[in-house]
């Protein structure tokens, strides 16, 4: 059980143990993601491991494929504890000639979406009590130590079974983070073999070191963003080592603030004069901080062809990407299809907190974000309603289909708003209603978007923002209701 706080590294722990198992073969990993939706789902994990196991050695798929089988004789949709047992369990118990060991990697459990009063709880004591059936079994748990999981872990019964560590505790890290600031610049070094910031500065390497101050994620972005401004890199770090001088002491995630308060500052200071510009980038940041929040159902990644369709240039988020590359996911030539996602959950944390970004170029007011990604979603979803051919981009069209409602809620009532509101439901909701869609035997693409959970929230939403005018909410709900129960009495039949 390895834990600590936000941006000590425990995933990219976890990332190079997957990579690097030699003494210790690799049999499945799964990283939860809140943002990504299915990787945020405690009930996808069991069924991935499975999956990934069947795959990992020859002899091993005819068990797991039987024990699949078997499974799915119950249903396909299954308690953890039932998931552990009929899909691993059952297939591993039946090994001839047993491995010596086997690893499971399982990181981010905090990111996980699910209730974390009882089913979080349940999948960590579950997966704890697999090692007791299965001795060649070891598993790495990578978390945060919140409360819930480590009040799951700490029971008498896993006390044998359990080792843990604190990453907090470890008395290599500052060296751990001076040798990767040391490869980092060793990799981009020029043409004499060394980085112009350490012929500059010799002390450069110690002192962002020190400036880490044990947060791998610190050591990360600032490299990543003095090698991608290498001709600056001096400049650049004089003014962090500045900084943090002129605040003084520092709580933990300062001088992460101020390195994410630099970053910003040099990506788009040159544009304070073009305000097209900056609000096309702030919409950009606000996509980035809030897409994820909201769902679930699906993947939730985005990309630059995705924020077209809702209003916003390619051109505009190519650039804010390529400007923020260092504390973004992107790894390669930036393109219509790269993904919009930061490398670490502590940039859009960032963003959406006005007691850390102190710039209200670059704050994300919460509310204010979901709203304009609610007129975006309804003016989007309104102007497919007349288009069955499903030529538009199939990211943001799911997202939309599914997300819409729980950006609203998260909003504010304004005029575009209420207008996008009504819009949408005439242009899609009524045509539902009307063309009789959700109790046909193959429902249309349209069915998500207007179901009746969907839209009694957006009634109780409108009723608490005291717009009469949506009164006819009630009308769609109690006739979708409807429809959907003549649906499903059908698929039954």
């Amino acid at each position: 059980m390895l834990h600590g706080l936000a941006g000590m590294g425990k995933s990219s722990i976890a990332h190079a143990l997957c990579r690097e198992s030699c003494s210790t073969p690799l049999g499945a990993s799964f990283f939860f993601i809140r943002a990504s939706g299915e990787c945020g789902d405690a009930y996808r994990l069991f069924p991935t491991i499975a999956y990934q196991l069947a795959g990992s050695k020859p002899e091993f798929r005819p068990l797991f494929v039987a024990a699949a089988k078997h499974y799915l004789q119950h249903s396909q949709f299954q308690t953890l504890e039932y998931q552990l047992e009929g899909l691993i369990t059952h297939a591993l118990t039946k090994i001839v000639g047993k491995p010596r060991t086997l690893l499971i990697v399982v990181d981010g459990v905090d990111e996980c979406s699910n209730n974390p009063n009882n089913i979080v709880p349940d999948m960590l004591r579950f997966l704890c009590r697999a090692p007791q059936d299965i001795p060649f079994l070891r598993i790495l748990i990578a978390t945060r130590p919140e409360t819930y999981i480590m009040d799951a872990l700490r029971s008498p019964v896993y006390s044998n079974l359990i080792f843990f560590r604190n990453l907090q505790q470890e008395p290599d890290v500052t060296a751990d983070i001076f040798s990767f600031i040391t490869a980092q610049f060793q990799e981009n070094a020029g043409r004499n073999g060394t980085f112009l910031l350490v012929t500059e500065r010799e002390n450069a390497i110690s002192e962002l070191t020190r400036l880490s101050d044990g947060l791998f994620i610190y050591a990360r972005t600032v490299a990543r963003f003095l090698i991608q401004n290498k001709y600056s890199a001096v400049k650049i770090y004089d003014k962090l080592v500045e900084s943090e001088g002129r605040n003084g002491p520092t709580r933990l995630y300062e001088k992460l603030d101020i390195l994410y308060s630099t970053i910003l500052h040099r990506a788009f200071d040159e544009f304070r004069g073009d305000r097209e510009h900056l609000e096309y980038a702030h919409q950009v940041l606000c996509w980035l901080a809030l897409h994820g929040e909201t769902s679930t159902h699906i993947n939730n990644s985005l990309t630059v062809e995705s924020l077209v369709h809702v209003g916003i240039p390619a051109y505009i988020t190519l650039d804010v990407i390529s400007r923020l590359r260092s504390v973004m996911l992107v790894e390669e030539e930036i393109t219509l299809q790269t993904e919009l996602r930061a490398s670490h959950a502590s940039f859009p944390q960032f963003l959406t907190d006005n007691s850390r970004c102190h710039d209200s170029t670059f704050l994300v007011q919460t509310q204010h974000g979901h709203t304009m990604i609610t007129i975006s979603l309804l003016r989007f979803l309104a102007s497919l309603a007349s288009d069955d051919t499903q030529s538009w981009e199939q990211r943001i069209w799911q997202y939309a289909r599914h997300n819409w409602p729980d950006h609203l809620c998260e909003g504010s009532y304004t005029e575009d708003v209420r207008q996008a509101l009504v819009v949408f439901i005439l242009k899609c909701l009524d045509g539902q209603i009307n063309r009789k869609l959700l109790w046909e035997e193959k429902p249309t693409i349209w069915a998500k978007t207007g179901s009746p959970d969907c839209l009694a929230r957006v009634r109780n939403w409108c009723k608490v923002c005291d717009l009469c005018f949506l009164a006819s909410c009630d009308c769609y709900v109690e006739t979708l209701s409807d429809s959907e129960c003549r649906r499903r009495t059908l698929g039954i039949a």
